[in-house]
Formats: structure tokens, sequence, C-alpha cells
């Protein structure tokens, strides 16, 4: 006879579990509410060292009524088959507005640095969410019918191990996914609209962590041995072992990691810790998912012996590992760079060769990559790391007289890397020239927003 507390205990649990996408429900629809009063702008957050510290957990319990969402896409984007989506924040001008310079009322014209922004849902960022949801609902939802029927659980605590187990390995795939977005956006660009939201699917890669660790130490609850858990992360002469190794450890460094980044996933610390330093953090996915791998192997792997555990281990480092081989193959023949002319200038081609409304990237060998667009008779020459994300701008397209980065849609002006009014983000620029008919840039920088655009 099962102790009528352990089944409580899985009933707590699973309520908990309801209110948790009870709560992501909710933030959906409040952020859609504020979008549809009209709400702007909330006041400018603080600045202080300290203030930055403390709104770290804040920005993830925020986060879905304060992240930074591009707005409908145009039909030109959409239809260009890269998959990325114009930049439309807050009270901004739209795109068509603010490359040629009409105005549209702009709200919040208070200067500040950072600042947090309402939410603006549309249709594809809808979509996109709608459809993770609906795949780790279907994937959970099989795994606790199937394996059941195939392993019977022989009381609560069997019932417990196996939501543990459909977490756990829902929490592997969905990191092997995401990790293989960015190889395979840049071995075909019709998976760039995978791109567009990987942010909010990083948020829900931790949710579904903590799910799995919440079951974890419900696990220990039902039978009230909660500190046996401390017991096994202290006994240090473990961490000198191999089988035996303290693997919980390993996997809470693992959801550590994935809470820094679902923390910080927005526009708001993106802007305040640079691209570059944000790109950095943000690489500790791979270092999580390295722990994740160790994690099941030292654990699950130990104790569940079937076939499952070790396919999908070596399934998602193959995947993983190949998808990055050959991505960086293809990387590798445009950093082999142009050749240099005499002057130092490179050879790009005939102003026909740059296809119209697209660029083509040349680099200096080992050096940085140059965009080369032609907007018609304008040939133009900017760096090609966008200032939203260090996005390749060279595979984006001119969408509305703008340079439209293929990752999220942010937009520049080809005459001199300016980001239309009201943005202030700025990219470098290179002379360009045409020579005994052949366009040529000058691979060193000039100082970001600086005019370089010629007619040809």
């Amino acid at each position: 006879m099962v102790d009528p507390q352990l089944r409580i205990g899985g009933l707590i649990s699973m309520i908990l579990l309801y209110l948790l996408a009870a709560y992501v429900a909710v933030g959906i629809a409040v952020a859609v509410a504020f979008v549809t009063v009209g709400v702007a702008q909330v006041q400018p957050m603080p600045v202080t060292v300290g203030a930055r510290i403390l709104l770290l957990p804040g920005a993830f319990v925020l986060w879905p009524l304060v992240a930074v969402a591009p707005g409908s896409p145009p039909r030109a984007l959409a239809g260009s088959g890269l998959g990325g989506r114009t930049r439309i924040r807050v009270g901004a001008r739209s795109a068509t507005a603010a490359c040629s310079g009409r105005t549209a009322g702009h709200r919040g014209a208070t200067a500040m640095s950072v600042g947090f922004r309402a939410v603006q849902w549309n249709r594809d960022k809808l979509v996109y969410d709608g459809l993770l949801l609906a795949a780790l609902a279907l994937y959970v939802t099989v795994f606790l019918i199937v394996v059941p029927r195939l392993e019977p659980p022989k009381d609560v605590l069997g019932e417990i191990d196996l939501r543990i187990r459909a977490f756990g390995s829902a929490t592997f795939l969905m990191l092997t996914a995401i990790l293989a977005i960015g190889p395979l956006t840049r071995l075909d660009r019709r998976f760039l609209p995978l791109l567009y939201n990987r942010r909010h699917f990083g948020v829900l890669i931790f949710c579904v962590a903590l799910t799995h660790v919440w079951f974890m130490i419900d696990w220990y609850l039902v039978q009230h041995a909660l500190p046996n858990l401390g017991t096994e992360l202290t006994t240090w002469a473990d961490y000198g072992k191999f089988i035996g190794f303290p693997f919980k450890v390993l996997g809470i460094t693992a959801l550590l990691i994935l809470f820094v980044m679902a923390a910080t996933s927005h526009d708001f610390w993106l802007s305040f810790l640079t691209p570059a330093v944000w790109k950095a953090l943000h690489m500790g996915l791979y270092v999580a998912y390295g722990l994740v791998v160790m994690h099941v192997s030292l654990g699950a792997m130990q104790f569940n012996h079937t076939p499952f555990i070790p396919l999908m281990l070596m399934g998602g480092l193959a995947t993983v590992s190949v998808l990055h081989v050959l991505a960086a193959r293809r990387e590798r023949v445009i950093d082999q760079g142009t050749a240099v002319g005499s002057d130092g200038w490179l050879l790009v081609g005939a102003p026909q060769s740059i296809p119209d409304k697209g660029a083509r990237i040349v680099a200096v060998p080992g050096g940085e990559r140059i965009a080369v667009f032609r907007d018609g008779t304008r040939i133009g020459a900017l760096t090609n790391l966008c200032a939203h994300q260090n996005g390749p701008i060279g595979e984006g397209r001119i969408i509305d007289g703008c340079v439209t980065c293929p990752w999220h849609g942010f937009q520049y002006r080809l005459e001199d890397g300016c980001a239309p009014a009201p943005f202030t983000e700025k990219l470098a620029t290179y002379r360009v020239r045409l020579r005994g008919g052949a366009v040529e840039v000058d691979p060193r920088p000039l100082p970001p927003g600086t005019a370089a655009a010629i007619d040809c």
C-alpha cells in the first residue's frame, strides 16, 4: 500500500507544474494587453553596479513583460527567403518611414542609456512560441504514456522518476536543437527563421530544466530524505571517482548557467553588457551542454540500462559536432580572404557581380569581413557585424532603402552605416572606388557613421 503522503507530494508537484504553465500564459496575456493599450515604455532602470547585480534575477522574472521584440516583418523581407525581421521597436518609426526620412510620432523622446520597453507580440512571435510549447507538450505527453507501458512504475517514486526522465530528456533534446540552429543557418538560409525567437527557446529550456530539478527534489521530499541530497553533494571523497561521481552537481551547475542566460536574454542586457560581452556570456550554452552530457552519462545511463539514453547522447553529440564542422568549413573559405592589391585595396569585382539589394562579402586574409552592398547604381561597404548581436549583415538585403540584418531585422543606411532615427547604432564603413570597371574596397575601416558610398 502506497503511503498517502507520497501521493500528496506527487499531486503537489503536478499542481506546481500547472501553475508554471499558467504563469507563462498569464505573462503572454498581460504583455499583449500592454501593447493593446499602447504602453510604449516604462521607467528607465538604474545603472549603478549594485543595481545591475540586483536586477539580474529580477530580469528573468520580468522577462515576459519587458523583452524587446521585433515588429511584424515587411513583405519584402518575408519573401526574400532570409527569414529576417524588420526591427520596429515600440514608439519607433516604421522601416519605410525611417529610411525615407518621413516622420512618425516617436514616443519616449527622453534620452537614456538603456531602458526596459513593453514587449510587442506579433503573429510570427506567437507562432514560434506556440510551436515550441506544442512540441514540448507532445514529447512529454508521449513519454509519460509510452514509457510506463514498457516499464510500469512500482510506486509513486517510480512515477516521479518518470517525470524526472521526461523533462530531463526533453532538456537535452532541446539543447541539441538550439545548438544546431546556428550552423544550420550558416549552411542554408532557409533555416534563418529559427533564429528569430531563439532567445525564447533558451528561456523555455531553462523552465524545462528547472521542472526536471523540481521533480528530482520532490523525489527526495516524498521520502523525507532531502538531507541526503546535501550529503551526496558534500561527500568530497566521491569527487575523485568516475563511477560514483556526484553527477547532480553537474546538472545544478548547468541549470545555473541556463538561468544566467535566460535572465540576460533580452535587449536590456545586450545594451548593458555590449554585444561582444553578451555574446561571450551566452557561449556558456556550450558549457551547459557539456555538463548535461556528463550529468546524464554519470547518472541516468548508469542506472537505466535502456538503449534510448546512449542513442540520445551519441546522436545529439554527433549531430551538433557534424553541423559545426560543416559550417566551420564553409566559413573558412570566406576567411581565407581576398588578394590585396599593390596599394592595399581589395578587388570585389564588376558592379553587376554584386547582387542588387544584396552584398558580396570580402575579407583581408585573417582579417575583418566586409559586406559590399549594391542598391541599383549605389555601392557602399559596411562591416559584416551587426551592432545588435554581431549577426552577418552581409547575408541580409536592402529593404525600404536600408541594409537589413537577416537575424533580427536591425537596419542601417547604406550611405553611412547609421541606423535610421530614432535609433543611434552605427556601423564602421569602408571607402570604395570604381577602377578599371571593377569595384575595390579599402580594408581600413572608417569611423562608424562615416559617409563612404559611391554611385557607379
